[in-house]
């Protein structure tokens, strides 16, 4: 799936697995290729979470990682308690 973010397309992709420097993460974002990858074998809010999380990073390479999963913590938080969630393909 494509995204846009700070008007610049990114490849959303979801994995049963994620690896990142040859280990497990739930999330990954990659810079010079534009894509973030998303491990699926964990639940729903853990997948939101990181989907924004990862597009946080996108959006702003150089915040600290403290105030990046902060942020995506909260923002989930709160768009969950709206009855956000992701559609089954």
């Amino acid at each position: 799936m494509k995204i846009k973010i700070n008007k610049c397309w990114w490849r959303l992709i979801f994995k049963p697995k994620v690896k990142h420097e040859g280990d497990d993460c739930f999330g990954v974002c990659w810079h010079r290729s534009r894509r973030i990858e998303v491990a699926t074998d964990v639940d729903e809010k853990e997948i939101m979470d990181t989907i924004v999380h990862e597009m946080l990073h996108a959006s702003d390479r150089n915040q600290k990682e403290e105030w990046v999963a902060r942020t995506a913590f909260d923002i989930t938080n709160a768009l969950w308690r709206l009855g956000y969630r992701r559609p089954r393909e």
